[in-house]
């Protein structure tokens, strides 16, 4: 795998993973995007979950140390004077730092408190202290599980996380040192912004902690090593496009349920249906096949769609291979015929190949460029059906993709 899609699968997992904690307050049901329908085959969903969960904790221990440096820093540059009243002042005696209380026989004055002596940082080690406790306690009810699973690259993003955990643990025991107590008060805009940040990461710890997680044992006798990996980038892709999707639609005013087996969309008396890896049959145009009495395993089973009155079909593909876009390109056609669609969107987080081996792949990469200058293209017949070429990569922001997906919905008269 090239390093450009190192950063992008990491980017993926990362902003997935955000999505995936934000909708599970809103959405419970919302561990469904994880279902791939190969579970008789792969426990590919709680793997999925459990590789998810793995990189949420390894980013925040990441910035809880970085957040701790910066502490370090403060700690070493930062003064930090106190205004103390006593008979004896204890702090320099001079007109710009002292003040004599007349009657009192006391004094006003700033006292110098050294930085890890400040409250801020008992209240750091409090935050640090409780975010490991959570994370090593996930840990070890994974680390069994995980270990049997054979696939190295699963257990390298552990045995990476377990190392950030033990860095973790080692700061905490050297604050306990330098720091008498720990102790917590609510958090104020006053407080630096390294605590500040500390405390929003320890919430977020305490949020993911409250998934609930466990591969089972029964499903670990898995010999598909590439393939699972494979399934947990395009799964994570197209879970990416409906969040985007969703997204969408609640800046636009809508509330996303799960109700019957299905995700909804709900708008005062407006109604949209979010088809993810739903069987789409009842709108599938196919009649019959020879004299085979079943055809509905025949029928396309598109990534995501999104259906009202007019039904609009996602087709996320997470590759960068001209071969592949290409034969989706197709596909995508064949979706058209077979559904009759509003549109068909090709999703992909555009091309890095520039070599051709037809005419065909030669004028997928000419699209492309296109895709490259206006983040999409469409692609129209003479019966006025219209199709998409979209481009959403990871590594771009997420109100640049949904704005993409927003064009296109408002370029084909679609009012959400």
């Amino acid at each position: 795998m090239s390093l450009s899609n190192i950063k992008m699968s990491t980017k993926l997992v990362k902003k997935v993973g955000k999505y995936y904690i934000e909708y599970k307050n809103k959405v419970p049901n919302v561990d469904k995007l994880l279902k791939t329908g190969y579970q008789s085959e792969l426990p590919i969903d709680e793997i999925t979950k459990a590789f998810l969960l793995l990189s949420l904790f390894k980013e925040s221990i990441s910035k809880l140390l970085k957040l701790y440096e910066e502490a370090e820093k403060e700690k070493l540059k930062h003064r930090q004077f106190a205004v103390k009243i006593d008979s004896v002042p204890y702090g320099p005696i001079d007109i710009p730092r002292t003040i004599l209380l007349r009657g009192k026989s006391a004094y006003a004055y700033y006292s110098f408190e050294e930085g890890t002596n400040a409250p801020e940082y008992a209240i750091l080690l409090y935050l640090l202290d409780k975010a490991y406790n959570i994370i090593s306690f996930t840990e070890s009810k994974l680390g069994k599980e995980i270990q049997k699973i054979d696939i190295r690259y699963f257990r390298n993003k552990f045995e990476k996380t377990v190392n950030k955990i033990k860095k973790l643990e080692n700061i905490i025991r050297k604050l306990r040192i330098q720091v008498k107590n720990e102790f917590f008060r609510p958090i104020t805009h006053r407080d630096p912004d390294w605590l500040i940040s500390a405390y929003e990461e320890y919430l977020k710890i305490k949020r993911i902690s409250e998934i609930e997680i466990g591969i089972g044992s029964e499903k670990l006798k898995i010999e598909y090593k590439k393939q699972i990996l494979l399934l947990l980038r395009w799964r994570l892709y197209e879970i990416y496009t409906f969040f985007l999707v969703a997204k969408l639609l609640e800046s636009k005013g809508y509330t996303i349920v799960f109700d019957k087996g299905e995700f909804l969309a709900y708008k005062g008396g407006k109604k949209l249906r979010l088809l993810f890896n739903s069987s789409i049959e009842s709108k599938s145009k196919l009649d019959g096949i020879d004299d085979l009495s079943d055809v509905t395993q025949y029928m396309g089973r598109p990534d995501f769609s999104l259906d009202n009155s007019n039904l609009i079909i996602f087709e996320c593909k997470y590759s960068s291979r001209v071969s592949y876009i290409t034969a989706s390109r197709f596909k995508i056609m064949a979706y058209a015929y077979e559904y009759d669609p509003l549109t068909v969107i090709l999703v992909y987080p555009g091309l890095i190949e520039n070599e051709a081996m037809d005419l065909e792949e030669m004028s997928t990469l000419k699209l492309n460029e296109i895709v490259n200058e206006r983040g999409y293209v469409d692609i129209r017949f003479k019966n006025g059906k219209k199709l998409f070429m979209l481009k959403i990569n990871p590594l771009d922001d997420d109100n640049k993709n949904i704005k993409k997906i927003e064009n296109i919905l408002s370029s084909l008269n679609m009012q959400v």
